[in-house]
Parts: C-alpha cells; structure tokens; sequence
C-alpha cells in the first residue's frame, strides 16, 4: 500500500498489517493522528538546576547554617540560587533535590553532623539525617548524600542546612589534582518531575 492519509482511504480498504499508522486516543472511541509539535519536543515543562560550592564551609553548633551553593553548574532552567543558600523555584511542582556534602573532621574524636532541609524557612519533617565523620587519625572525611521529593509552589525555595556537633566538622572544598578534577564542598541538582 502506498503512503495515503486514513481520510483519503475508501470505506472498503483493509489494512494488510505491514502499514505504520500512528494514532492517539482522544476520548473514549474517537481516534485522531499523532502530530509533534514544537511544545512537545522542547519538553515545555523541564524545569532543573545544578549547584555547587568551591569554598571550605564552617557552620555552627548552636544554630543551623545554610550550604552555600555559589556556582552554577549548568545553563539552569527555571531553578535559581538565591543569596548563595537558597534553591529557589520559577514554577510550581514536586522537585527531586539530590545533593551531596563533603565533610571533614579535625578532631581527635568520631563526630557527628545533622543535615536536612527547609523550605521557605520552616524545616521538611522527617528530612533530617545523621552522618557520622571518622577522626583526624582515622582519615577524617566522609562524604553525605541524600535526595528528596518537594512540593513548591512559584517563588519558593528550598535549604540544605546542617550542623556540626563539634567546631573540627567542616564542608570541603579539594582542589583539582594532577589526575582528578576539583571536589566541590557542596553539591546539588533539583529537577522538577511532576507539575
């Protein structure tokens, strides 16, 4: 069968099923043909951000301190960084938000760091999570990740915050070696899944 529009068949054509026909369900028994536009190719609806910092971070152990995220990764979309700590949201939707922590410990001693994040300054319930950095002697590092879902509406942000339990606890910047590249203290990716 030659290339012909399903319009332009006669009412007594019968496919022979070697024939490619794309077609979208419109309601419950109407058919219609698929057409791509340009909305649809671009994916209108992305919306993403990739953050990091290249700077040694200290916190406090008495009050929570936000992650810097001072360099943008990538041409974002829609996400933004707003006085260096907060992931702020063009559009509304549920965003995954990744990140990851380098985290050092001068002490002679195990010590602990919280990590959670808050939106529009008011703390996520049960985002919260405990890592345990080794001692000086024991190599002293660790690295933290973690990932959540967040509902936002336009304008509002999102915090990575956190705080040591002891002074010697710090975010790490590692400069680029001779082999490896750079390991940012901080690092975040948020991309809106859902609208």
């Amino acid at each position: 069968m030659t290339t012909a529009k399903i319009s332009e068949l006669s009412a007594a054509t019968t496919l022979t099923g070697d024939e490619l026909v794309e077609l979208s369900q419109l309601a419950a028994s109407v058919l219609g043909s698929v057409q791509s536009t340009t909305q649809a190719v671009s994916y209108a609806g992305a919306a993403y951000g990739s953050f990091y910092d290249v700077t040694d971070q200290t916190g406090s152990t008495s009050a929570a301190t936000g992650v810097l995220l001072a360099t943008n990764d990538i041409n974002n979309k829609g996400v933004t960084v707003v006085s260096n700590t907060r992931i702020t949201f063009a559009e509304a939707g549920v965003y995954q938000i990744a990140y990851s922590l380098q985290l050092a410990n001068s002490d002679t001693s195990n010590r602990n760091v919280t990590v959670w994040l808050a939106k529009s300054g008011t703390n996520i319930a049960a985002s919260s999570s405990i890592a345990n950095v080794p001692k000086a002697s024991d190599g002293g590092s660790t690295h933290f990740q973690d990932a959540a879902l967040v509902t936002v509406t336009a304008g509002q942000y999102v915090e990575i915050k956190w705080l040591p339990a002891h002074v010697g606890v710090t975010l790490d910047f590692t400069a680029a070696g001779s082999i490896a590249p750079s390991s940012p203290s901080a690092l975040v990716i948020a991309q809106r899944i859902n609208l």
